[in-house]
């Protein structure tokens, strides 16, 4: 049976004062009531900042929250709903369907004019709201039929349409910080109508710093962890310490998960970190972002490959020894597997990383390919061309050319149909140094070498 069904009037918002029913989760009960009760989103929310200005003048369309978990996107939303002087109804991306939106908006014409405001969607997890849906709020979006706020824990740009991020203000909220969750954690454990403050519980420092660091900026996750805790205190009265320390939350499970989808912002943010910091030359930063790749459960063979694009395209021929090093360490990832072969990445990664760099190589043939696209082609000199054919001589294939080792140095007074210098140009980087002193020296022996007639 499906757990949602849209009636003729309008389903309202639910309450946030605190649920009457005890077993309501700690996190639901915790959830800020009011503005002053949001912990971080400073860069939303401080002095000056256009999100508070929003909900207070009610000047807005069509707002989309999104963010990692816990970090207050359901709170957003729930505070903008509550503020509403329209009708408001609740959907849920994952299990709504198009009649059940199209009702919606048509119970939105009904509200019309008879409301002080139209009513108000929210929509939690408005990504998962294929195209046909998302097309249905288009125009009642754009008449001011209706209004929106939606919640995504992904960036709302690589799932929802161009169209309706077009009518969106979209806001992105943060990981909340240790000072936010220290925050929240002394609010629930102060707290002794909504938290756990009867039982008085009290973590020593080292334990504070452990759950604190375990959420990884995820408040929910934090909130549930000190229930489980005040559950497992509240069945052992008189057996454990004071103060809760490490052996305890080690024994409810507390442990710290990285957070990281391999198809959603994390993946793309940490994979470019770490290719930044391999051309940035910081080992240290490029070391981590690998590891917190390999902690997330990321590919091994997309990174070997973005070593071996790295190689070539980032550090080049300023050390040749960059590119047959990465490639090795793919071949490791076929050789050996994981986990062992995190040992050839973290070489990889950390020899690209101290390697001198240089894109001259990238430069050269996106400027060549940039010329083909742009420029008259150029045709291949008839003293270049395959001689190796009966009446090539006929043809005059080949006539004029000079070959290079009957010259000193192995250099021969010839033009190859391309100005020396239109597209390489090497650094003075590590080995290029020696490569641009190499092509110095040849082009003072071609002198001004002419094409043959």
């Amino acid at each position: 049976m499906r757990q949602f069904c849209l009636v003729e009037e309008p389903e309202l918002f639910p309450s946030l004062a605190t649920p009457s029913f005890p077993q309501a989760p700690l996190a639901r009960r915790l959830r800020p009531r009011t503005w002053d009760e949001v912990v971080g989103q400073d860069h939303l929310l401080g002095p000056g900042r256009p999100l508070r200005e929003l909900w207070e003048k009610g000047a807005y369309q069509a707002l989309v929250f999104f963010g990692p978990p816990g970090c207050g996107k359901t709170t957003f939303a729930e505070l903008f709903a509550t503020t509403s002087t329209g009708p408001v109804v609740r959907l849920d991306g994952a299990k709504v369907i198009a009649s059940e939106l199209r009702r919606a908006v048509g119970l939105a014409h009904r509200q019309c004019g008879l409301a002080q405001s139209p009513p108000l969607l929210v929509i939690d997890e408005i990504h998962r709201l294929h195209r046909d849906q998302q097309e249905i709020l288009l125009a009642e979006l754009e008449r001011g039929i209706i209004r929106l706020v939606g919640a995504t824990p992904v960036n709302p740009c690589f799932f929802l349409t161009p169209p309706l991020i077009s009518r969106c203000q979209i806001f992105e909220l943060e990981a909340l910080s240790l000072e936010a969750l220290g925050k929240i954690l002394d609010r629930a454990l102060a707290d002794q109508e909504r938290g756990v403050g009867k039982l008085g519980l009290c973590l020593d420092t080292e334990a504070r710093k452990i759950l604190l660091v375990a959420c990884e900026g995820d408040a929910r996750k934090l909130l549930n962890w000190v229930e489980i805790l005040s559950r497992w205190v509240s069945e052992r009265p008189g057996r454990l310490p004071k103060e809760i320390g490490r052996e305890e939350l080690e024994a409810i499970g507390v442990k710290k998960w990285v957070r990281y989808t391999r198809d959603g912002d994390e993946h793309y943010d940490t994979l470019s970190s770490w290719i930044k910091s391999i051309r940035g030359g910081d080992p240290d930063a490029a070391i981590y972002w690998l590891a917190r790749m390999l902690k997330g459960g990321e590919d091994p063979r997309l990174l070997a490959r973005r070593l071996v694009i790295a190689a070539s395209e980032d550090v080049g021929l300023a050390d040749p020894l960059a590119l047959p090093l990465a490639v090795s360490a793919f071949h490791a990832i076929e050789a050996v597997g994981m986990p062992e072969a995190s040992l050839a990445l973290a070489e990889a990664t950390l020899y690209l990383a101290t390697a001198p760099k240089s894109n001259a190589a990238y430069r050269a043939i996106q400027g060549a390919l940039d010329a083909w696209e742009t420029k008259p082609s150029q045709e291949v000199p008839s003293w270049l061309r395959d001689a190796h054919f009966s009446g090539a001589k006929t043809l005059g294939r080949g006539t004029g050319y000079l070959y290079s080792h009957e010259f000193p140095e192995g250099v021969a007074p010839q033009s190859y149909g391309v100005t020396p210098g239109s597209f390489y140009q090497p650094t003075d980087r590590g080995y290029e140094k020696l490569i641009r002193e190499r092509l110095d020296r040849w082009r003072e022996l071609r002198g001004g070498a002419a094409d043959p007639s």
